[in-house]
């Protein structure tokens, strides 16, 4: 019983904790690589519910682009780096995500919560 109560304490404190803090987001717009955007970040504001990447390819020119955004900028039609290339042949790829500096690149990232339901399940079934 003592696992099951140590199971919901976690989960609501991890909810509640999560949605009371800002999201930090890395922020940065390079026209070489993604290589430029490392370690820059900054914490969103208030309305911003995303973290974006953004790489844009349009004639000779490329643009990787990473900031704080809302959900409708991961629509390539509403996405505002996007649409300002409405001319010529163009390529835009939008990588959106809810965590904190979650959209750093193709690392592998574990949220808090999964650790907790996996360490949780260890607990409630070692007796079994």
């Amino acid at each position: 019983m003592k696992y099951i109560s140590f199971f919901i304490a976690a989960v609501f404190l991890s909810v509640f904790v999560s949605i009371a803090m800002s999201l930090n987001c890395y922020t940065c717009a390079s026209t070489s690589s993604w290589d430029d955007c490392e370690h820059r970040n900054t914490t969103c504001p208030k309305l911003s519910n995303r973290c974006i990447k953004v790489y844009l390819e349009h004639s000779d020119t490329e643009l990787y682009k990473k900031y704080c955004g809302i959900e409708a900028h991961c629509d390539e039609k509403a996405n505002p780096t996007c649409i300002a290339e409405v001319t010529g042949a163009s390529e835009c790829i939008i990588d959106c995500c809810e965590g904190n500096l979650c959209n750093e690149g193709s690392h592998l990232h574990v949220s808090g919560m999964t650790m907790i339901v996996c360490a949780a399940e260890v607990l409630l079934f070692q007796d079994r």
